[in-house]
């Protein structure tokens, strides 16, 4: 793949909304493709959603990013809790059959959709199921700092009889699979594309696209979030010697974990993966 009209490491935009301050809402962006960040703050509050992280393919087998791969752990750690539900829940839990392109429901262009509480609840697992269950909520609130992860994690808690989780797709140890993650305080989708772009042919490995969603926070509710959606909004392109920049500012605010998917999403290898595309965004 050579089109870098359209992708590539330097097409990644940083905004800032607001003015920083210690006691006035303000926030910003980093966005560019398959990649959104929006993190608002006000005091010691913050809000690191709407997230979108995706990426074609999920691992490079060449280039100077050889052997990285993203998505994995969420993969991973989301196949082994379904398999660890018995028969019955796993019924229960299946919303439908892995079907088209794309089954996220939270993507662009579906503002404000409505997405039903369906699966299997957490109401009806076991102590040890749901104590997986939050241990894959877990990996995505854990993209924030640890102390605000840690205070997201009790409101996902408080929650968790009324926390479901949806499975579409099979189970198999290269199945295609998209799984969702709802309660009234989280939203949770991880998805697995078809290679959109990259020239796989006939021969193309099931999870060449994958996509990530998490944490999804309407900013405009409240009136310190209204206040945000008010102020100006600055925006800058990004030069090679300033990517470096960026990248530090995300590992700082979300994590090494999510400096290395900004990374991995901002290169681009000619070899083809064994592994695929794949795609997320973040917590309601």
């Amino acid at each position: 793949m050579s089109d870098f009209e359209d992708y590539g490491q330097h097409l990644y935009w940083l905004a800032i909304m607001g003015e920083p301050a210690e006691d006035a809402p303000w926030g910003w962006q980093i966005e560019g493709h398959h990649l959104i960040v929006n993190y608002f703050v006000l005091g010691d509050q913050v809000v690191m959603t709407p997230t979108f992280m995706g990426s074609e393919p999920v691992s490079a087998v060449s280039g100077k990013y050889a052997g990285v791969g993203v998505f994995e752990d969420e993969q991973n750690l989301g196949l082994r809790f379904m398999l660890s539900l018995a028969p019955d829940k796993q019924q229960v839990a299946r919303i439908g059959p892995k079907e088209g392109r794309s089954d996220n429901l939270a993507e662009m262009f579906r503002d404000n959709v409505t997405v039903p509480f369906e699966g299997l609840s957490g109401e009806r697992m076991v102590s040890a199921e749901r104590d997986a269950l939050l241990m894959l909520i877990g990996l995505y609130v854990g993209n924030l700092k640890e102390g605000h992860a840690a205070v997201k994690m009790e409101e996902v808690r408080a929650h968790l009889d009324e926390t479901y989780f949806g499975w579409r797709g099979e189970t198999g140890a290269d199945a295609v699979f998209y799984y969702r993650i709802r309660s009234p305080v989280i939203f949770i989708e991880f998805d697995h594309h078809r290679a959109r772009r990259l020239a796989f042919g006939a021969d193309a490995p099931p999870r060449a696209h994958g996509r990530q969603d998490a944490e999804r926070k309407r900013l405009r509710q409240g009136p310190a979030a209204a206040a945000l959606s008010q102020a100006p909004e600055r925006s800058v392109a990004r030069s090679q010697g300033q990517i470096d920049g960026l990248a530090m500012l995300l590992a700082e605010q979300v994590g090494s974990d999510a400096h290395r998917r900004f990374d991995c999403g901002a290169s681009r290898s000619a070899g083809l993966p064994p592994r695929r595309h794949a795609a997320s965004p973040f917590p309601v």
